[in-house]
């Protein structure tokens, strides 16, 4: 199985919601797991060659989604192979590196799905009655928070940005609708007219930076 078609099976899992983020690292698992190569350096080569090939296909096929998320994936999960592989190779032979290296590429995938549900245990207390949530992208992490936040009875307001140019808020407006969570769209440009009547506003992580620091789609 190739790279992407481990990708878009891994996001085929409904009843997860596999973000683009986890199905990439799990599909680079899948290329450890069938790879050949008999060297760190090979094996790097291989993640690589299977990353960019992740990249094109998230470029192309994106919809609603960007594919930043996946190339921050993709990286951070090729520096940890490599640098992992040096540490392991001092008392383990290649095979055995490879195999520590899918299970604990496995329990971080594991972890990422968890962590959604996590990040919601902690946000939903910040929500309060009465209270109006500016969301600006759209974020699985996001609508767990809210989701969460509602299921505990408080009563809010989101306003959502288009998010343009793929009007990703339609979808988020979509997801909280469905949640019974009253939503309102505005346009980007409208930012700057509702913030007066904000009382905070949430955004997802578009990707990672080693520095720490994350960053969210264009206007933020």
């Amino acid at each position: 199985m190739g790279a992407v078609d481990a990708f878009c099976a891994a996001r085929s899992d409904l009843a997860q919601d596999m973000s683009p983020p986890v199905a990439a690292i799990m599909a680079l698992t899948a290329v450890i797991q069938e790879s050949k190569a008999g060297t760190v350096m090979g094996l790097g080569d291989e993640l690589r060659a299977a990353a960019d090939e992740l990249g094109a296909y998230t470029r192309e096929n994106a919809g609603t989604e960007s594919s930043i998320p996946v190339q921050s994936a993709c990286d951070t999960m090729i520096k940890f192979v490599i640098r992992s592989s040096s540490e392991l190779l001092a008392e383990n032979s290649f095979d055995q590196v490879k195999s520590l290296l899918i299970q604990r590429s496995n329990r971080f995938a594991d972890r990422l799905v968890s962590s959604r549900d996590r990040l919601a245990s902690f946000g939903h207390k910040f929500i309060g009655d009465g209270k109006t949530v500016l969301v600006h992208g759209y974020s699985r992490a996001v609508v767990s928070v809210l989701r969460l936040a509602a299921s505990k009875g408080r009563n809010f307001e989101v306003v959502v940005t288009e998010g343009r140019p793929d009007c990703s808020g339609y979808k988020l407006a979509q997801k909280l609708t469905e949640c019974n969570i009253p939503a309102k769209i505005i346009m980007d440009t409208a930012i700057g007219f509702v913030m007066e009547r904000v009382d905070m506003v949430l955004v997802g992580a578009e990707g990672l930076l080693e520095s720490g620091g994350v960053f969210n789609r264009g206007g933020t």
